[in-house]
């Protein structure tokens, strides 16, 4: 069973998850170890999401920001952080 359910827009997945990865980003909420040793390309994701704010992303979902913000936030404080689509 989720826990949240954030109800979207045709077309707007792609911008809810740069919208979860500009908060993930800000709060460093990400291991910072993994991104530098396995990852090519974090700072140019680092500035493209900036433009992808909860307040900008609000504005094409149903949801507030401050769900979207709070759905980045405890995705990542979950132990198994996960998502899944049945569908």
């Amino acid at each position: 069973m989720a826990d949240i359910h954030l109800q979207l827009r045709p077309g707007t997945d792609g911008a809810l998850a740069l919208g979860m990865m500009n908060v993930i980003i800000n709060e460093n909420l990400y291991d910072k170890e993994f991104v530098n040793h396995w990852t090519v390309g974090f700072e140019d994701l680092k500035q493209l999401v900036q433009t992808y704010s909860p307040e900008n992303v609000e504005k094409n979902n149903q949801g507030t920001c401050c769900q979207n913000k709070g759905t980045a936030i405890l995705f990542c404080h979950h132990e198994t952080g996960s998502n899944s689509h049945n569908g």
